[in-house]
């Protein structure tokens, strides 16, 4: 059996307060009342409502002002509102319909009015409700399907480029040791591919559990950060790219490693992706006090509208342009970047350049987790 809905009744006039509620009572309704716009508001934050009726003409906050601070508060103002007052001027109606209220009733009202117009407000709304509910199941139907395509893609790619070149390897007879490493290289590439792929997938099940790792320990800046952007490099051999990595000088940095050496991989990939054919990728590493660091990445292709600066965080992103999609990816590169820096008290940024796209990781500096044991 379907519960009741419930209804808040607010009116500084006893007499109404009362009247209206034995009405909605009678009618089958659970319903709350108060007897101020301020006893109001504070039953609006305790409770889960379905219906406000409220009077206008009450003392501070009066009902356009109790509808209007709602307006404010995600989480209330798409509770249905319907003013109940004595005003009855065209002005006050307008009012009342421009501070969102979805009716309006002037005193003294039937009671099958009453009755009738909270019916159609409450259908009106429920009606919304499973609409909007049915979008957003297509949406993410859509999405879903979209991601799993995607994902295929992504994997099959990779892992047929590395079973490729195993096969080439055990087959072949190299005369030429360079020519075996290039083959063996080639398949170390798209395994690294394909880890990366999966370390994704648990980094964001660690954001989406908010479990992010934030255990810092030493990091190698060769091993886990120079070696792993040569390496995303040379997956894009193609473009005639040159790289060009700026290291300080002794810099100590204490942070998560996988999750570190994702969000580093993230940000030169999009720079590699993104940049002109045969130009240059700077990648600048930078001390940020005692194991922090600021990471700054330019290219000089396409820019970022800065409307979009906030946009492309969004998980997913890219995948949301479907088969129009220009670049490969999953689309959550930038937003494990950012859930990564924010977690160590940092943040990713798109930052203004005059030309092409500069992007700036930061690492709030802080002290080891761990330490080896001599």
């Amino acid at each position: 059996m379907e519960e009741p809905k419930t209804i808040l009744i607010i009116d500084d006039e006893k007499v109404i307060l009362l009247g209206i509620s034995a009405i909605m009572r009678h009618a089958g309704y659970n319903v709350l009342t108060a007897d101020s716009g301020t006893a109001g508001l504070a039953v609006v934050k305790e409770q889960n409502l379905d219906l406000i009726i409220c009077d206008i003409n009450m003392p501070p906050p009066n009902g356009f002002e109790l509808r209007q601070i709602l307006s404010h508060d995600p989480d209330k103002t798409a509770i249905p509102f319907i003013f109940v007052t004595a005003r009855s001027s065209q002005n006050d109606k307008m009012m009342g319909f421009e501070t969102g209220a979805d009716d309006y009733i002037t005193k003294p009202f039937d009671r099958q009015e009453l009755l009738a117009r909270v019916n159609a407000v409450l259908r009106r709304n429920e009606t919304a409700r499973k609409q909007g509910r049915e979008e957003v199941k297509d949406e993410m139907d859509r999405l879903r399907h979209e991601i799993l395509n995607n994902m295929t893609h992504e994997l099959r790619t990779p892992i047929g480029g590395l079973l490729n070149m195993l096969e080439l390897t055990m087959k072949a007879r190299f005369e030429d040791p360079e020519e075996q490493r290039s083959y063996i290289g080639r398949a170390l590439t798209n395994a690294y591919h394909v880890r990366g792929l999966i370390e994704d997938l648990l980094i964001l099940n660690l954001i989406d559990n908010n479990g992010m790792n934030v255990f810092r320990q030493p990091v190698d800046v060769i091993f886990d950060f120079n070696n792993p952007i040569k390496q995303c490099f040379e997956r894009y051999v193609d473009k005639g790219l040159n790289l060009n990595i700026n290291m300080d000088d002794g810099i100590t940095i204490y942070a998560p490693k996988i999750e570190f050496k994702q969000a580093v991989i993230h940000l030169v990939d999009n720079a590699f992706k993104f940049a002109s054919d045969n130009s240059t990728v700077d990648v600048h590493l930078l001390p940020n006090g005692e194991g922090g660091c600021i990471l700054t990445v330019f290219n000089d292709g396409e820019g970022i509208s800065p409307v979009l600066r906030e946009k492309v965080f969004e998980r997913f992103y890219q995948i949301s342009r479907g088969d129009n999609r220009q670049f490969r990816g999953l689309g959550v590169g930038l937003t494990i970047a950012r859930a990564v820096a924010r977690s160590l008290g940092g943040d990713v940024q798109i930052l203004d350049s005059e030309t092409g796209c500069l992007v700036k990781m930061e690492i709030a500096p802080g002290s080891l987790d761990w330490q080896t044991q001599v």
